[in-house]
Parts: C-alpha cells; structure tokens; sequence
C-alpha cells in the first residue's frame, strides 16, 4: 500500500507540471499566432501531451521504488516536448488518423526521418551532420521509452495481483 500511494504522489506532481507547461504554451500562443492553423496544431499537441499523462500515471503505479527512471522519463518527455513543436505538421497527419498508440510510436520514429530529409534541403551542409547525430539519440531515446513503458506495464499487472492476494 506505501509503494501505491507512493506511486499516485508521483503521477500527481507530474500531472500539475505539464499543465503549468501547457498553460506556459497556451500563453505564447496567444501572443505569437495569429493564424487559425496554427491555432488548431496547438490544440492537437495538447490532446497528445494528455495522452502521455495518462501512459505515466500507468508508468508510475508500478514504478513506486524506481525514482532514477522517473528523472530520466522526466527529461526525455521534456525532449519530446520540443520535438512536438518541430513537428506540428506532421502531428496533424497522425491525429486525423487516430491509430492505436502502437502504431503512433512507429510513426514518431518515421517523423524523424522525415525531418533529416527536410532539412537536408533547407541547411547549410555543415550542419546536416552535427543534427543528424542529435536526431539519431532522439531517436534511441524513444526506443528506449518504448521498452520501459513495456516493463513498466508488466510491472502494474504484477502490483495489482500483489494487492488482491
């Protein structure tokens, strides 16, 4: 029972800090746009930012002592944030599809590719390198939250059967 309550106390902090951060992007945005599309593209980030929310609250329940892998979850949604931006029109494609969260993480994957090729042709040669080594840890570190998020599922089916014995 500590480790559940433990667990809730986590997903509760974590909740109010993305709404502070949704609250901080809806404030730039009024400021900075203008434009109903990207007014619209606002929306469906936050419609996928509540998504996460609700993988961590699962992530958590069962990763009650694991305090070192929610900091590094912390810092790698913080990345995934700024790749949201980068890629509002891309995410205007995966929202009108409304695929199984399976499928979505697939197409997060497909996206950075298709951001190295986007800007092979709008930058400078110099630092098409220097990006694409940083797209390609990006890309190890969505792998890398797609296998925790597996073992942190397996783990709150094995806390729930705990609690019921």
């Amino acid at each position: 029972m500590l480790r559940v309550s433990f667990a809730l106390f986590f997903a509760v902090e974590q909740q109010q800090q993305q709404q502070q951060q949704q609250q901080q992007q809806s404030e730039q945005h009024h400021l900075s746009s203008h434009l109903q599309q990207q007014q619209q593209q606002h929306q469906q980030q936050q419609q996928q930012q509540q998504q996460q929310q609700q993988q961590q609250q699962q992530q958590q329940i069962g990763v009650a002592a694991g305090s070192k892998l929610q900091q590094q979850q912390q810092q790698q949604q913080q990345q995934q944030h700024k790749q949201q931006q980068q890629l509002q029109q891309q995410q205007q494609q995966q929202q009108e599809q409304r695929e199984p969260k399976q499928q979505q993480q697939q197409q997060q994957q497909q996206q950075q590719q298709q951001q190295q090729q986007q800007q092979q042709q709008h930058q400078p040669k110099q630092q098409q390198q220097h990006q694409q080594q940083q797209q390609q840890q990006q890309q190890q570190q969505q792998q890398q939250q797609q296998q925790q998020q597996q073992q942190q599922q397996q783990c709150v089916v094995l806390s729930v059967r705990c609690l019921q014995q």
